[in-house]
């Protein structure tokens, strides 16, 4: 088909294929213009009911003309096939969009009106929808939302169509009587509808499960979690609206679009106009009007009201090393990551990680691009230049939404000065502009400051450079940076809490003994809160060894909550939360702290591997699947990733793939690898190959008792998995902690293996 002429278009690439037809982009030779051309496939050409419903396409979507709508320009037949014109629409398809997970609230309602205005001309012109999914609506480049293919549309003037109730829309986005077969009205793109606008706001689907008639039973006869805790931002307005539009029966649901569109413009209104009088700065200019009164009842009005609503949210994008030296890039880095630290304190605002901000470096992507994939409304972008013995710093605050240059402003340093207090003021600068709320015990932090001995803070942020890449290597490397800051200025806290978590990564991957690192970690995070009580990554470290090596989970959740209340964007803090409760077996909780952590860290391998880990063992694989892919889209080589995907896999029943998601995890040197591999033969009655797996682990240097364990559980020698299960205790592993979890699965219901839990590994406030 490329390069044939069809009317007056020229075809110039296959761009899409559906079980409905096949789309190209083609050039219209007359208007210069680029369009798309929907073929009906030649294998179905012969089919009169296909015909029909091809045709069925071009009459509903050419009696359309709306903005929300993708427009038709003709359609005929060629050669026998016929096809339509259609408005090529550049631009991104909301599927790709909810891939990096939720949106933000208004951001989701935005899009869900806009789909109500579209849909509601779409009823207007008699025409059922029946196929409303991400994948149907488009954003394009100037961020207007398009409704398109409308290859399932129903004309309520075509009864001859006696078969219009087969189920042909995608599955997990129909309605009730869609899914049963029935007659379908308008109501029925409602619930579809509500279905898009519960995975905006949740970051994931409300119905699932591994075969459609599971889905379609679900949909039928299940009531999904209320999306509001799924996303504490959302406001219970907005939830009733979800829910209204998602109800079982259509009597229930709004009835239609408009009322929808009008629904979701009174639960969000009221907070927009707040939020829009404080950007417009009305407290400076009753203040200056001296109206008091005023600004006290505004002041209660308004903040009541944020407090209730999703927090403003902001990206410090890597700032640009100005100097001619690139053996300053570490000094630069580390000013971001001093600026995302200190911002990071303040409740009500969402700061993105270092880890993902980091990955904008040298991209130079459009600012509203990148606010829309961090879910964020502010971008900082700014610049340093270290030049002898002075340090300026330049930063600007852009409203990336509605693109405003919201404030830029200049600091400057001796190198020997204070470093900190100049970030203090950068920070305090950017929450001002921002108006967020911000509590008397958060101004005090962020001006906490004191002179730090130069070479300290370059050891310091040397150290931080080497520890965010993660790699053996540069975590010795990182220890040894950090021990230099303290030897350089032993009243620095800073250092001490990044050779705590150095130590607590070391144990955790084995690259030490649990009997070595812990005690390590728990010594330098020790010395690091009596100098600074206030510093939330040593707590975070400290819960870490209380929970893996003291066994005290109470300590340890008070440790994490003191993390997460001094520094509530840590999302390190929020992963290992999660971390702790998925090895204890508290799946919904694990899920809830890792889906915190990938909102504040979206590009984070590690969280989402670990938050796809948890919906694993919960039993939730459509959405463990869905994590996993993710990861392995952004980071193919990420070792993890093939290890839980191996499990998924596992879990599945999916054996053969099971073993080679954990060959590719092996080859990534991926510990505790062989286990699904192991485990996926013994399924597959392969015991040659079983036997063979566990004779090359014992090959291995440094394998943990309770791998073994594992392995021997998996392989059906049970007690032998026993003693080795014992050894592992005494040895004082930490993953014995995740014993309670679905790891050891085969000992379960093991009388002695519940004994040894009992007994032997008995965690304090569990």
């Amino acid at each position: 088909m490329i390069g044939t002429v069809v009317s007056h278009y020229r075809i110039l690439s296959k761009i899409g294929e559906g079980a409905q037809g096949e789309v190209y982009l083609a050039e219209d030779l007359e208007l210069g213009r680029r369009v798309a051309i929907k073929f009906l496939p030649f294998r179905l050409s012969g089919d009169q009911h296909a015909l029909a419903r091809f045709q069925r396409e071009a009459r509903a979507a050419a009696a359309i003309n709306h903005q929300n709508v993708v427009t038709i320009h003709e359609f005929g037949v060629h050669v026998d096939q016929p096809y339509i014109i259609m408005e090529f629409v550049e631009g991104t398809p909301l599927s790709g969009v909810i891939r990096n997970g939720r949106l933000l609230v208004r951001r989701a309602v935005e899009i869900a009106r806009a789909v109500c205005d579209g849909l509601a001309e779409v009823h207007r012109a008699g025409i059922v929808h029946r196929d409303i999914k991400p994948e149907n609506i488009h954003i394009d480049k100037a961020g207007r939302v398009r409704i398109l293919d409308f290859g399932l549309a129903l004309r309520g003037e075509l009864p001859t169509l006696t078969d219009e109730k087969a189920l042909v829309g995608t599955i997990l986005y129909m309605s009730p009587e869609q899914a049963r077969g029935e007659d379908l009205d308008l109501r029925s793109d409602i619930f579809s509808l509500g279905v898009v606008l519960y995975e905006m706001l949740g970051g994931r689907r409300p119905f699932g499960g591994s075969h459609p008639a599971v889905v379609l039973n679900a949909i039928v006869n299940t009531t999904p979690e209320p999306v509001e805790r799924l996303n504490t931002h959302v406001r219970e307005s907005t939830a009733r609206v979800v829910q209204k539009a998602m109800a079982k029966d259509p009597a229930h649901r709004f009835g239609s679009a408009e009322a929808m569109g009008k629904a979701l413009r009174q639960a969000e209104g009221f907070e927009a106009r707040i939020r829009r009088l404080f950007r417009k700065r009305l407290f400076k200019i009753a203040l200056r009007a001296g109206a008091v009164a005023l600004v006290v009842g505004l002041a209660w009005t308004g903040w009541n009201i944020i407090h209730h609503r999703e927090p403003e949210s902001l990206v410090v994008l890597p700032f640009v090393n100005m100097s001619a030296d690139p053996e300053q890039e570490f000094f630069v880095d580390g000013m971001t990551d001093l600026l995302i630290t200190r911002l990071a304190q303040i409740k009500d605002l969402k700061v993105i990680s270092r880890t993902s901000s980091m990955t904008e470096k040298g991209r130079k992507r459009p600012l509203r691009e990148i606010a829309d994939d961090f879910r964020v409304r502010y971008v900082v972008e700014g610049a340093v230049l270290r030049s002898g013995d002075e340090v300026r710093i330049t930063a600007q605050l852009i409203d990336a939404v509605d693109d405003i240059h919201m404030w830029a402003g200049s600091y400057d340093a001796p190198t020997s000065g204070d470093i900190i207090a100049l970030q203090s003021q950068l920070a305090t600068k950017i929450v001002r502009e921002v108006s967020v709320r911000i509590t008397p015990d958060e101004q005090a932090r962020l001006k906490t400051s004191g002179a730090v001995d130069p070479g300290a803070l370059d050891a310091y942020l040397r150290g931080r450079d080497s520890f965010n890449r993660r790699t053996p290597a540069d975590v010795a490397a990182a220890i040894e940076w950090f021990d230099l800051a303290i030897a350089f200025d032993s009243t620095f806290a800073p250092p001490l809490a990044g050779l705590a978590a150095c130590h607590i990564i070391r144990g955790m991957w084995n690259w030490d003994k649990a009997t070595v690192a812990f005690p390590n970690a728990r010594e330098a995070s020790e010395r690091a809160l009596r100098l600074d009580p206030l510093l939330a990554e040593a707590h975070a470290s400290l819960a870490m060894v209380q929970l893996f090596f003291d066994w005290d989970w109470t300590a340890a959740e008070t440790s994490f909550r003191t993390a997460i209340g001094l520094e509530p964007s840590n999302a390190i803090a929020y992963h290992w939360y999660g971390l702790c409760f998925m090895m204890l077996g508290r799946y919904d909780r694990a899920i809830e702290q890792q889906m915190k952590a990938v909102d504040l860290d979206p590009n984070s391998p590690i969280m989402r591997t670990i938050l796809a880990q948890a919906y694993d063992m919960k039993g939730q694989y459509e959405q463990a699947t869905r994590e996993i892919e993710r990861v392995l889209d952004m980071y193919p080589e990420f070792g993890l990733a093939w290890f839980v995907r191996s499990w998924i896999a596992y879990h599945e029943h999916r054996y053969p793939d099971a073993i080679e998601y954990a060959r590719k995890a092996r080859a990534l040197r991926v510990e505790r690898a062989e286990v699904p591999m192991l485990a996926s033969m013994v399924k597959l009655g392969d015991d040659q190959a079983a036997r063979d797996v566990l004779a090359d682990l014992f090959k291995q240097e440094r394998v943990q008792y309770h791998t073994l364990a594992a392995m021997y559980a998996y392989y059906g020698n049970i007690d032998r998995a026993l003693d080795l299960t014992e050894q592992a205790i005494q040895a004082h592993e930490w993953f014995v902690v995740g014993l309670r979890c679905r790891w050891m699965e085969p000992l379960r219901d093991n009388p002695r293996f519940q004994k040894l839990l009992r007994e032997q590994v008995p965690i304090r406030g569990l």
